[in-house]
């Protein structure tokens, strides 16, 4: 991949851009944003995954068919809708924590997470849009799991992984390679306690973050 080692190194030469080794970009982002002061930084990024941080955030046009979103804010629950895309089928949009929790029952095609089976956006926002609390919306969702998974809990907990992003430096450790490059390990992952008590938690793990299997795409 020359044309990537070329950007890549340019990023760094010319704007101290910095590697993460061992985590995606943009749980780093999701860091970097969180542990600062509201707004000091913009996640500037076409990954909608990054919508449901709290933050300021920036898109820039890609192609036709992917307008620029001019600068906005993501704080609390934001909200959730959907939209009839050119094939016919309908697209989820929205940002802040109702945006995760929807993701969890449509899932990402392209980073091939399930979801909840005959969940797509439209029946997800007739769901959920009119929820903003945290553990009835975890408690929607973990109600649909369980109509459709022999193993509710562990399915949510594997799509829940896959699609939180993190934003405590807590959960991580960290060895600095050289100026640029820092390798990052998890020690904790997003959990659900139990079925009867629907708040989440970290939690210590000495095992592999489910994302390692996965390729880092952008959603939608």
């Amino acid at each position: 991949f020359p044309v990537t080692i070329e950007v890549s190194r340019r990023l760094i030469d010319r704007w101290n851009a910095k590697v993460v080794l061992g985590i995606e970009a943009d749980d780093m982002l999701a860091i970097r944003c969180s542990e600062t002061p509201f707004c000091e930084y913009i996640i500037a990024s076409r990954d909608k995954d990054l919508r449901q941080v709290t933050g300021l955030h920036y898109s820039w046009q890609a192609g036709d068919s992917q307008p620029e979103k001019p600068t906005y804010e993501v704080n609390g629950a934001g909200f959730i809708d959907y939209k009839k895309v050119p094939s016919g089928r309908y697209s989820l949009t929205g940002h802040g924590y109702k945006f995760f929790y929807a993701q969890l029952l449509v899932g990402d095609g392209i980073d091939n997470i399930k979801g909840c089976p005959r969940m797509g956006p439209k029946k997800t926002v007739e769901l959920l849009g009119g929820l903003d609390d945290e553990k009835e919306l975890l408690e929607q969702c973990f109600f649909k799991y369980q109509q459709h998974y022999d193993n509710p809990k562990a399915a949510l907990i594997e799509n829940a992984r896959l699609l939180y992003l993190i934003r405590d430096r807590s959960w991580l450790t960290e060895e600095k390679i050289n100026d640029t490059e820092t390798m990052y390990h998890l020690k904790q992952f997003w959990e659900y306690k139990d079925e009867s008590n629907t708040e989440y938690e970290p939690t210590s793990s000495s095992g592999t973050d489910d994302r390692d299997s996965e390729e880092g795409t952008t959603w939608g």
